[in-house]
């Protein structure tokens, strides 16, 4: 998860996950809904059945609240940056 007035840096990302850039791309939109049950732009980065790797910006976290998808591409949750780092299992590193 990245501020959205951001990009994200695949190098960053990469050396973050451990793997070569050449080796990340997108998922398409039809694997995406396959694997998280929700449309491109409604995904949130909790409340899956299975674990899903989550890395949050460190940016993010300078916030107080973030706003991040709630399942529909139209509906936003507001949420304390702490309280969606601890409910996404996730972990912070620079990706931008």
């Amino acid at each position: 998860a990245l501020p959205a007035d951001r990009r994200l840096s695949w190098r960053k990302f990469a050396r973050v996950v451990g793997a070569k850039r050449d080796s990340l791309h997108l998922v398409e939109e039809g694997q995406l809904k396959k694997l998280t049950g929700f449309d491109l732009g409604g995904i949130p980065p909790f409340g899956y059945d299975r674990p899903f790797l989550v890395i949050l910006d460190r940016e993010l976290l300078s916030n107080s609240t973030v706003f991040c998808s709630a399942g529909l591409p139209t509906v936003s949750l507001e949420i304390q940056s702490q309280s969606l780092l601890r409910l996404s299992g996730g972990k912070t590193a620079s990706i931008c």
